[in-house]
């Protein structure tokens, strides 16, 4: 991975890599018997949670290394992944009226809100109209790139 991440931050000039961590189904972890070998060997028990924050961990230190700055999916957050400072946590469920923005920015993190406008959720009809009608800043919590204010 190192070398791979490596080879990415040349190749590539932007700032940030996405590492993803959503929809991460431990059913699969669940079924792989080396896993459970290397779960016990860590001491995590059955706490799958623990796995995926030992990879997310891992792979922050290779990505930060490489002078970039890194964005995980929101589920990264949600299942407590111990995450660096710095980290972009990239919101797409719920987010403004759900309260995650709110959760994610107290926590200090900085986010990327992009659930109001999650083309998954087309019904087709008239949908382009409520994304129009998002307020991206009307959650109570922080915002701002790297600044932090409150919004009241």
């Amino acid at each position: 991975m190192s070398r791979f991440f490596k080879e990415i931050s040349g190749v590539f000039p932007d700032a940030y890599v996405h590492l993803g961590g959503d929809e991460v189904d431990f059913s699969c972890w669940k079924s792989n018997p080396d896993i459970q070998k290397f779960m016990d060997q860590q001491g995590f028990g059955k706490d799958y949670s623990k796995l995926e924050s030992f990879y997310i961990q891992k792979l922050l230190n290779i990505v930060a290394s490489t002078q970039k700055g890194y964005v995980v999916w929101q589920e990264v957050f949600d299942n407590g992944v111990k995450l660096h400072p710095d980290a972009v946590v990239h919101v797409w469920m719920g987010g403004v009226a759900s309260g995650e923005m709110a959760k994610v920015t107290a926590a200090g993190f900085t986010a990327v809100l992009s659930a109001p406008w999650y083309l998954d959720y087309i019904s087709y009809a008239q949908d382009w109209q409520n994304y129009y009608k998002v307020e991206p800043l009307g959650f109570n919590g922080q915002w701002g790139w790297g600044a932090r204010r409150r919004v009241d």
